[in-house]
């Protein structure tokens, strides 16, 4: 059996397991301030606003002690919680929900600030990387343009150099050619001058 007190001084009795079906005993004038079973069972002390303690033998309707058929009468699958706590469980529960909120809200702004550092910093690094890689180009077209002005340069002093080696040998080739005729023209001299003085010679002897 389960026992409840009234605001208007009522015990209430409800049967298990719960049928919906209870009796009421009026023993107080005044609100129900405290409910207590004995240690076996078989009384139940009800002390209330109004100053009195009430009495009762607990007994089974067939009269039997509720103490010998205790261990007959299944476990409630029911709790039974007082208003306060209700209100108190749902004041903690709105509070904690109030701060998940809270929380959730605070965490969705922190993202959102690293969010806008990030890319601010990310901003930040692509303008300093298209500068550098502009400087870069910039620096690679002018060792580019060198490049190509010392290659003009390297063309034309071999040019350069091959024109005068090619003259240089040809002169020498010129000269060369002037000494031999000049040494031909000497030896027909010498040649003509020996047979001049050999025909001299045959003329004396």
């Amino acid at each position: 059996m389960l026992f409840a007190g009234t605001e208007q001084g009522q015990v209430r009795s409800f049967k298990f397991p719960l049928t919906g079906h209870c009796q009421d005993y009026q023993c107080h004038s005044a609100a129900v301030n405290r409910l207590r079973l004995s240690r076996d069972d078989t009384m139940l002390f009800s002390a209330g606003a109004d100053g009195c303690l009430a009495v009762f033998d607990v007994r089974e309707q067939e009269g039997r002690s509720s103490s010998s058929a205790a261990s007959q009468i299944p476990w409630s699958e029911e709790v039974l919680v007082t208003r306060s706590d209700l209100e108190e469980r749902a004041t903690l529960t709105n509070d904690m929900k109030n701060k998940v909120d809270e929380l959730t809200l605070h965490n969705e702004y922190q993202l959102r600030l690293q969010e806008m550092s990030h890319n601010e910093k990310l901003k930040e690094v692509k303008e300093s990387c298209q500068v550098a890689l502009e400087e870069q180009k910039k620096i690679y077209d002018r060792l580019k343009d060198e490049k190509q002005d010392m290659e003009m340069d390297y063309e034309e002093a071999v040019k350069k150099l091959e024109e005068m080696q090619a003259a240089t040998l040809a002169l020498a080739k010129q000269e060369h050619q002037e000494q031999i005729m000049k040494e031909v023209e000497a030896y027909h001299e010498l040649e003509l001058e020996m047979k001049k003085e050999e025909e001299e010679w045959d003329r004396q002897m």
